[in-house]
């Protein structure tokens, strides 16, 4: 009975998966327009307005934005064209 239950569990999930995020996708709140232009600025970020030299760093919690501060400095001082 488990080894049914997986080969269903592994069947479904992707299904379902899928389903869900098609539903919230074209979900009524907000217009398709609305909903892909939001998910193209999401996939590939414009680069509008930055220069051309721009480092682009990430953090992925406060902690990590805040150690970056002393780095961001230091290379302001070594590179303020960038």
């Amino acid at each position: 009975m488990g080894f049914v239950l997986y080969i269903l569990y592994n069947i479904f999930s992707p299904l379902l998966f899928l389903f869900a995020s098609l539903i919230s996708f074209l979900s009524l709140r907000h217009s398709f327009s609305d909903n892909w232009a939001a998910l193209k600025e999401r996939l590939s970020p414009s680069a509008k307005g930055l220069p051309e030299k721009a480092i682009w760093l990430h953090g992925a919690s406060i902690g990590e934005i805040r150690a970056l501060s002393e780095p961001i400095s230091r290379a302001k001082e070594l590179k303020p064209e960038i």
